[in-house]
């Protein structure tokens, strides 16, 4: 990497810190294909408010091309494919990425996910280039097989040790890297955060309900996501038939689960209640059928989703794991149950279902409180300033 000394006297440091700053960063983000949520979107939020001028982002798929890289695609961004052939071929694929770096004279690898850390890593060592691997939560209870996720957990962990800084995005999560016996050199909290959607007008509203089947005497309960067992849609699921008739449940997301709910859905008698969106490009859209938003997770770090329902004004009913409890003040911007706690869920579900001021009320709360953390924007400049002080710091 090409770099301006820093020298020890102020002025002359004050004037090269200026000239490194002036400079075209060549940002490579890696991400392995999979299902299209969070920090995909993270992704795609980045790209959209980075500093042009000064940052060159690059996306390095690993294995194929999805849904992410044909929206980075779109956006400009160059796409640069590290195929592998199994979740073993991590040597090949690393000689493909030394080949991305200098071919693109790279500056900075940015990761997300434990694949990308094994492939990156120790590139990033052999070459001298600074490595952000981003950590959204503490997802070893995503694998089916709790040993092996156990497993790679501890081998992340192993891997994380080496990287020159580990972005978390939770005050837990923080917290539990802190408490590690050889925790990681450096941790940045940077928060996830969200562009503002426009308000919703009532012809929005009507056509959103209608393109999902749903009619305007029904309350929605609605929420966005991989249908996976950690999300807790089964939870949810189990809680409808309990709830007032004129409820209904819409989930927007692709996953596993989505035949098997369906199927329950048809035999109990419940198929005109449950209603599966799909994959959602357009979460504003999706949100303005809604009237509530819940997040019965297993499992989470904070999701970009539940940030976007707080902003356009839905009440929220959600699990208090991961980061969820530094956004939502149980009582105060919305609703927080423990995990697997159904009951809890269906009473706050049956509260809201029954009272529209309740719903208004607590809706106003959480578009306010996420407000009050902040924009897409404020997230972007605080992972700017952690490249520069890294990019910096590698060229002394």
């Amino acid at each position: 990497m090409i770099g301006y000394p820093v020298r020890e006297a102020h002025s002359n440091s004050v004037m090269y810190r200026l000239i490194r700053m002036s400079e075209m960063r060549r940002i490579l983000y890696m991400r392995i294909d999979g299902c299209f949520g969070g920090p995909e979107r993270y992704i795609l939020c980045l790209f959209k408010h980075l500093d042009l001028s000064r940052y060159q982002p690059h996306l390095a798929p690993l294995v194929c091309e999805d849904k992410l890289a044909q929206a980075t695609r779109a956006m400009g961004v160059p796409v640069l494919l590290i195929p592998m052939s199994s979740r073993l071929a991590v040597r090949s694929a690393r000689k493909r990425l030394i080949s991305i770096i200098e071919e693109n004279d790279i500056n900075l690898i940015h990761t997300l996910g434990i694949r990308s850390n094994l492939v990156a890593g120790p590139v990033a060592r052999e070459l001298g280039i600074p490595w952000v691997a981003r950590v959204p939560n503490l997802n070893y209870t995503d694998y089916r097989n709790r040993l092996v996720g156990w497993l790679f957990h501890r081998i992340n962990n192993r891997l994380l040790r080496k990287a020159d800084a580990v972005q978390v995005i939770s005050t837990p999560l923080r917290d539990y890297f802190q408490s590690l016996p050889r925790p990681p050199r450096r941790i940045e909290l940077i928060p996830n955060r969200i562009d503002f959607p426009a308000p919703v007008d009532e012809e929005t509203r009507r056509q959103a309900r209608e393109f999902f089947g749903i009619g305007e005497d029904q309350t929605v309960i609605g929420s966005l996501g991989r249908i996976e067992p950690i999300k807790g849609y089964d939870l949810l699921f189990d809680c409808l038939v309990e709830l007032p008739s004129h409820s209904v449940v819409l989930l927007g997301g692709e996953g596993s689960q989505a035949g098997l709910l369906k199927k329950k859905a048809e035999s109990g008698g419940l198929a005109n209640r449950f209603h599966l969106g799909g994959f959602i490009e357009d979460t504003r859209f999706f949100l303005a059928a809604c009237d509530i938003y819940v997040q019965p997770s297993r499992s989470e770090g904070v999701p970009m989703a539940l940030l976007e329902a707080m902003a356009a004004g839905l009440p929220v009913v959600a699990s208090r794991v991961g980061g969820i409890g530094d956004v939502i003040r149980n009582g105060e911007d919305g609703f927080l149950i423990l995990p697997e706690d159904r009951m809890a869920l269906r009473n706050y579900l049956m509260k809201l279902c029954r009272d529209p001021e309740m719903r208004e009320d607590f809706g106003g709360r959480a578009k306010r409180r996420v407000e009050q953390i902040g924009s897409a924007e404020d997230m972007t400049r605080q992972v700017e300033a952690l490249y520069d002080d890294l990019l910096l710091s590698s060229s002394r």
